[in-house]
């Protein structure tokens, strides 16, 4: 029985069985777990074999999750998805599956999971110990650790390879052990999808100006702002608002004084500042308005 709304269909749009074969986008995955103690959890998973993926792009991953057994209606094991790095840094999300129909649905905010992910490294940045394993139900205690609800995110290597949205390696289901004395689980997973695109307005813009006074003087002015959500269509956002004033002046002070005097008093004066706001750190789903004291780049240069 499939989930509600998932139908067995080509994998390509405006195509048929016959010109595509017979390959359709509707699959099930299934995992029987046993020997599971209470706090254990068994999963398969997947690492992408094109490298890592970003997942920037969109706010909800859905997944339907449908427990068999009578253990699962009992509260006895919970289902969970996870993305991350490896099986020590990663996000994950856990809720109970049910054994008599698919719903509901598992929606995930990963807005959520980059909240906690911030909360872990300013904890790590600051040099707190390893925190938070026992309150969230989690068995390493040598790891960084923070939940709200079935939102969770481990944090077992900061500096090395911690969980990121932004390159994520690995994706994996699984079965989570809550209590009970079944000796055996079994969980079908159907359907991991990206939903909620984000379309947030990027704009870029450049002023120009210049005075001239005849020969005695001139004024230019420049301005260039881009935000960090600019881009071209085939291109991926930076995170990073970046802007750039030049200001300059030219004089012909002797123009002022009697030409008797015979002098040349050229006076030039330029100013530079560039500045950069990052949205999220460089290479990671961290917000930079997240981290308390993040140093944002500023340079300026003035000569005359």
């Amino acid at each position: 029985e499939s989930p509600p709304g998932v139908i067995e269909a080509v994998s390509r749009r405006e195509g048929d069985r016959s010109s595509l074969g017979t390959q359709i986008n509707e699959k099930s995955l299934r995992l029987i777990a046993r020997g599971l103690e209470p706090g254990q959890r068994a999963e398969a998973y997947l690492r992408f074999p094109a490298g890592p993926q970003n997942l920037l792009g969109y706010r909800h991953l859905r997944v339907w999750m449908r427990g068999r057994g009578p253990e699962w209606e009992l509260g006895d094991y919970q289902a969970f998805i996870k993305v991350g790095s490896d099986d020590r840094n990663f996000y994950l999300y856990r809720a109970a599956a049910r054994s008599t129909t698919w719903e509901p649905e598992f929606t995930i905010d990963m807005e959520v999971w980059r909240r906690l992910r911030a909360d872990l490294e300013t904890r790590w940045l600051s040099g707190a110990p390893p925190s938070g394993a026992a309150e969230c139900g989690s068995l390493e205690s040598n790891a960084y650790v923070a939940c709200d609800g079935p939102y969770l995110v481990h944090l077992n290597d900061p500096g090395i390879n911690p969980p990121n949205l932004a390159a994520v390696q690995e994706l994996s289901a699984g079965i989570y052990r809550v209590a009970g004395s079944a000796p055996e689980a079994e969980l079908w997973v159907d359907d991991i999808r990206l939903t909620s695109p984000v379309s947030e307005l990027g704009q870029a813009m450049a002023v120009d100006a210049r005075l001239t006074a005849s020969d005695v003087g001139s004024v230019t002015a420049s301005y260039l702002r881009r935000d960090g959500q600019f881009h071209q269509i085939n291109s991926s956002p930076s995170y990073r608002t970046s802007g750039q004033l030049l200001l300059g002046t030219s004089w012909r002070l002797d123009r002022f004084l009697p030409p008797s005097l015979g002098l040349a008093m050229p006076l030039t004066v330029t100013y530079n500042r560039n500045d950069v706001n990052p949205e999220l750190l460089t290479g990671t789903d961290i917000r930079g308005a997240a981290l308390s004291e993040l140093r944002r780049p500023l340079s300026w240069t003035a000569s005359y």
